[in-house]
């Protein structure tokens, strides 16, 4: 039985067919992609899933979709673009057609098959075996291919580790490595990229210069994920490096490193880390206050202890978890 695919074809006098994959099963209303699509000067094919596996419970259907669409817009040439799972399907589908010319994909899950990689978690993605990896598509197409990948979430580190290893592989492939988090509504206007290749066949610079991160910021995000799958005992085939604390603004590095240092009884070494994360801005973050309270009371530093534990709570009001730790200090 075929799995519902929610979809919307929009034919416009265009050459091109632009086919943008959304993340997760959402209203349209609430789609970053489907709010500012209507720059793009093309014939445009919505694609929302009906469930949260539709990428590998339909990949059949989502491709018969997509050569429909081919036919009845006349198109001869094919963009596809979409962020995390839909950055998953850019990468998945746009191979399989020799009308592609180009894929954009954001935050893509390379490999759903890596543990707690934010897209599968989030999509709740159950496969056996994994999902294996989309990369081998990536030979048989000429298609230009821009990855954007953010450094500043940890659970993107995996797919950036896996980006490091195709640096120079690929010569239609250009990496973007950006100083921001998994959330690219709130980060980068996809629909404009887009629109601009389709002028000028390249993307604005001007739209990508202001987040882009270096090699360095990339390696500590892959140690990053390293560190986070290391806290919860995830083997993974990422290698955790350590890093100074002044050369990076990824604050989610330090308050891994701290947590993994404090499971070790480094104390004081979690200190300092919990420290350089609340710097670089991890202190709007009611989770590193409370990790740092913990930290604190284990060296007996009671009253710094209490301190951090109210301002875990004034970010977070009435979680329990805070309210019990407050409660149960102030009776020492």
């Amino acid at each position: 039985m075929k799995t519902k695919i929610h979809s919307l074809l929009r034919p416009c006098e265009s050459d091109t067919l632009v086919v943008i994959l959304a993340p997760m099963n959402l209203p349209a209303s609430q789609l970053p992609h489907y709010r500012n699509s209507e720059v793009i000067n093309a014939s445009k094919l919505l694609i929302n899933p009906a469930n949260s596996n539709f990428y590998l419970d339909c990949e059949a259907e989502v491709k018969e979709l997509i050569s429909s669409s081919l036919v009845v817009t006349q198109a001869k040439r094919l963009i596809i673009c979409g962020s995390s799972m839909g950055g998953y399907g850019a990468l998945l589908f746009g191979p399989q057609f020799e009308e592609t010319v180009a894929l954009f994909s954001y935050a893509p899950a390379f490999r759903l098959d890596h543990p707690y990689s934010r897209s599968a978690l989030q999509m709740e993605i159950q496969h056996k075996g994994g999902a294996g990896s989309v990369t081998e598509g990536l030979t048989s197409t000429s298609a230009d291919i821009h990855l954007f990948l953010p450094c500043f979430d940890h659970q993107d580190g995996a797919n950036i580790a896996d980006a490091l290893a195709l640096e120079g592989d690929y010569p239609n492939l250009a990496i973007h490595y950006l100083n921001c988090t998994h959330d690219i509504n709130t980060h980068l206007p996809l629909p404009e990229l887009v629109n601009s290749y389709l002028r000028t066949s390249r993307i604005p610079e001007d739209k990508i210069a202001p987040l882009r991160a270096s090699l360095y910021d990339a390696r500590i995000a892959a140690s990053t994920y390293a560190l986070y799958c290391r806290e919860y005992g995830i083997a993974v085939d990422v290698e955790f490096e350590h890093y100074p604390t002044e050369r990076t603004a990824n604050w989610r590095y330090f308050y891994w490193k701290a947590r993994n240092l404090a499971k070790m009884q480094k104390l004081w070494e979690s200190i300092h880390n919990f420290i350089a994360a609340m710097e670089k801005g991890g202190h709007n973050v009611s989770e590193v206050q409370f990790c740092l309270a913990n930290t604190y009371k284990d060296i007996g530093m009671i009253q710094a202890a209490v301190g951090h534990y109210r301002e875990a709570d004034r970010l977070s009001p009435n979680d329990p978890t805070i309210l019990s730790a407050i409660n149960n200090i102030i009776k020492q």
